[in-house]
């Protein structure tokens, strides 16, 4: 009868957490146990203990969660669940070398557990070691397809192409909106803003958005291009290289996230693809990325000139179960395909900021700044800051 009414708890609470209801989710777990009293020790205990710990992590009691992680670890150091779980919260906490320990203690007790792979690979980035990131990952993903999918002879992609513009340059301005993320007004709001602040006589702007719901976006001068239905979130836009679309962009491309606020002239950022033929942000300046040398897929400069970057795409698309076993970002994959870019900081010095890293309750935008990104959190419609009514519309 006991054992029915653990069930029963556990069941429960199961389908709580599911709806987000962790309050309540957290008393059934906390019953459940209290009937396994004297089991304490049990397996089905310590399944219970690690759910419950993933409840009180949701519900931000992060360092009781990771204490019941410990006391799982203690009695059942085969949980691989508890381990990548517990890795999670040190990479928060910045504990680095506790967390890749767990990380690799969950890979060796199951080679097929995906989060542990994600987790790895952040852990080894905030460390600093990048390069070591990107070699592991090319050796389990090529260990799992049996095939050798690194690029050969990478070519670099920062060295100059020409030092002026002389003639009024064509650009196409992507951005890719999918799902339900982000509203239709986005879209609308970066093409105004880009036009607003651009010298349309030294640039024609093709505003271009790639999207799998055209619904609500006003601006008659956007031009749509639907995307497969075969990604998913981020991924999404790696179908800026697929033969299809970049079939269809100019020459000279600047893909734009469409969590961008600009707040002033981008005629030089939109000529970028001028100077180099691949370039996007680098990590060391960004508080949400807590990582350096690595990239940032916020804005994309790139010279669209023939099948160049098309294996970025099919590479990834012939191959994406293996691949997405071990890699979780898509600024991971361009890491491990593009090792040698331009980087837009040092092409723009000053001019593109992140939100996170300004400074003051009101976030005030430097002098020099041109667009303002927003990885993570906060949005746009979500930030306070007093000045994002004006340049956001």
């Amino acid at each position: 009868m006991a054992h029915e009414r653990v069930r029963g708890h556990v069941q429960l609470a199961t389908l709580l957490s599911k709806t987000r209801r962790y309050e309540q989710a957290k008393k059934h777990y906390e019953h459940a146990l209290q009937l396994l009293a004297t089991q304490e020790e049990s397996r089905e205990a310590q399944g219970i203990r690690c759910a419950l710990a993933d409840v009180l992590a949701r519900l931000g009691e992060r360092h009781k969660a990771m204490a019941l992680y410990e006391d799982v670890l203690a009695v059942q150091d085969d949980c691989v669940q508890a381990h990548v779980n517990l890795a999670a919260q040190l990479i928060i906490d910045d504990e680095m070398d506790r967390a890749l320990r767990h990380c690799q203690r969950a890979i060796a007790l199951d080679s097929a557990m995906n989060e542990a792979y994600y987790n790895l690979n952040v852990i080894l980035r905030r460390l600093g070691r990048h390069k070591e990131a990107v070699e592991q990952c090319w050796t389990w993903i090529e260990a799992e397809t049996g095939l050798s999918l690194r690029p050969q002879n990478a070519r670099r992609h920062e060295q100059l192409l020409t030092d002026s513009v002389n003639n009024r340059l064509q650009v196409s301005v992507v951005c890719v909106k999918w799902g339900a993320k982000y509203a239709s007004d986005y879209v609308d709001k970066l093409c105004s803003s880009i036009r607003r602040n651009v010298d349309a006589e030294q640039v024609e702007v093709e505003f271009v958005c790639l999207t799998d719901d055209p619904q609500g976006i006003t601006s008659p001068d956007i031009a749509v291009i639907p995307l497969e239905d075969n990604w998913n979130g981020w991924w999404n836009k790696i179908q800026l290289f697929s033969p299809r679309i970049a079939g269809q962009l100019r020459e000279h491309c600047v893909y734009i996230d469409l969590d961008t606020v600009i707040v002033g002239d981008v005629t030089s950022l939109l000529q970028t693809s001028t100077r180099t033929s691949f370039a996007l942000l680098r990590t060391d300046d960004m508080a949400n990325e807590r990582r350096t040398g690595g990239y940032n897929s916020s804005i994309i400069v790139w010279h669209n000139v023939g099948d160049i970057y098309q294996s970025l795409y099919e590479v990834l698309k012939t191959h994406f179960s293996g691949i997405s076993t071990y890699i979780y970002k898509l600024d991971h994959w361009f890491e491990m395909m593009l090792p040698h870019v331009a980087f837009v900081d040092d092409l723009e010095p000053q001019h593109v900021v992140e939100y996170q890293s300004l400074e003051g309750d009101e976030r005030k935008v430097p002098e020099n700044a041109r667009v303002v990104c927003f990885p993570l959190q906060p949005k746009p419609h979500q930030a306070t800051a007093p000045w994002i009514s004006t340049h956001w519309q």
